[in-house]
Parts: structure tokens; C-alpha cells; sequence
């Protein structure tokens, strides 16, 4: 019905949009448009190596974001929303909507440099600027987490909790570096266990009663191993 009433009153609606004055017109966003307007796939996609890879109008597409903060999402499900008359661009929506990003589709070099086109070097120009960038970010980040840990190593000694009977003032007590399975516990019981001093081992080997009903008592062997 509301189909129908629609296609009844469009025609109006394009006469009093062509008479629109340019001043009252506000020019929507690509963004904004596939927002509103674009058609989704019906499935959700995570991050890959090659960025997106939805399946639209039944072909694999591979898109990418030169965004370094699109990256951060890793563990995000996106919906992409196209246009089917224009799958340069898709945009990419997060399940809570918070987060949104604009998806080029990825731009393919050719094998052989006698192929280029005018544009090739351009586009891979880009390529190349954006992994530096990202490379460059990703030292930073790890630098500042570095700074971070070293503030708190050298200030352990300083927290309340440094000096308490529970802990003692071992450091190993409050700064655990484990090892690659994430043990700690493990090693060092297997570190005590090899530094005790075993003085004598005293087996002894004792006969218990076992009566049976029907049968003749038996006994069976326990031996008893004793560390003193």
C-alpha cells in the first residue's frame, strides 16, 4: 500500500524537488548515502589480510581502508553496504554502529612492468606510504608500552605492597615473567624439587589381610616409600 501510494505521488515530488532552490539544497555524502541507501549483503565480515572480503552480487570483492585506526577492529563483525551501480566503494558499518569506514576496492597491479598503465605508479605509491605510516605508528605504540612497563619495574620497590609479609621483598614475588606456555608455578616447583637434599630413602614393604567371601584369606603386597 504505501508502495503504491508512493508511486502515485512521485512524480509531484520530483516537480517540487526540480523547483528547489540551490540555497535550500544540502548535497548528502557518499558515506551518508550508502548509510541510508545501501543495499546490504545479508552476511557479516571480519578483517583479513587483504582488508574486507564480502561476496556482492555474487563475486569476491577485496577492499581495503587506508585509515591507520581501521586496523584497531580486528575483532570486529562488519556489514558492508554498496551500491550496485557503483562498487568502488563500499562502506563499512560495526554491529553497534559506533564505527563506520569508507572501503576502497583494492586497486590491481599488473605482473609485468611493460603493462603499466598511467596510474599503476600512483596507486602503488600509496600502498607504500601507508605501510610506512603504519609502520611508523606501530613503533610508536610499542615504544610508549615499553616507557610504560620500565616506569613500573623501577617503581616496584616503591608500592605499599613491596614490603609485605606475604610477598617478602623478593621481586620475583610481584614481577613474574613466565615462559612460553605461561608457567611459572611449574618451573619453580621443579627448581625446588632438584635443589632438595634427600638424605635417605626408606622402603618398606608390608603384607595386609584380605578376606574374601567363600575364599581363604590372601594377602597382597603395599610397598611404602619414605623420604627422611
Amino acid at each position: 500500500m504505501i508502495r503504491l501510494e508512493r508511486a502515485q505521488k512521485v512524480g509531484k515530488l520530483m516537480e517540487k524537488l526540480a523547483n528547489l532552490k540551490p540555497e535550500h539544497r544540502l548535497v548528502m555524502s557518499r558515506e551518508m548515502y550508502l548509510l541510508n541507501f545501501g543495499a546490504e549483503t545479508g552476511f557479516k565480515n571480519v578483517l583479513e589480510g587483504c582488508g574486507l572480503r564480502p561476496t556482492i552480487l555474487g563475486v569476491k570483492r577485496d577492499y581495503d581502508c587506508f585509515e591507520l585506526s581501521f586496523r584497531d577492529h580486528a575483532s570486529e563483525r562488519w556489514t558492508v553496504k554498496y551500491d550496485p551501480d557503483d562498487l568502488h566503494d563500499v562502506l563499512a558499518v560495526s554491529e553497534d554502529g559506533t564505527h563506520r569506514y569508507m572501503l576502497e576496492e583494492k586497486y590491481v597491479q599488473p605482473m609485468a612492468l611493460a603493462d603499466r598503465q598511467p596510474g599503476d605508479a600512483e596507486q602503488l605509491q600509496r600502498v607504500r606510504d601507508f605501510n610506512k605510516a603504519l609502520e611508523a605508528e606501530t613503533g610508536r605504540r610499542l615504544n610508549h608500552h615499553y616507557q610504560g612497563a620500565r616506569r613500573v619495574i623501577e617503581r616496584a620497590a616503591e608500592l605499599p605492597i613491596y614490603q609485605t609479609p606475604a610477598l617478602g621483598s623478593c621481586m620475583e614475588d610481584r614481577l613474574i615473567l613466565t615462559d612460553s606456555r605461561g608457567q611459572h608455578k611449574d618451573n619453580r616447583s621443579r627448581n625446588r624439587l632438584a635443589a632438595a637434599d634427600i638424605e635417605a630413602l626408606e622402603v618398606e614393604t608390608i603384607e595386609i589381610p584380605v578376606t574374601r567371601q567363600g575364599d581363604d584369606v590372601e594377602a597382597y603386597k603395599v610397598t611404602d616409600y619414605s623420604i627422611f
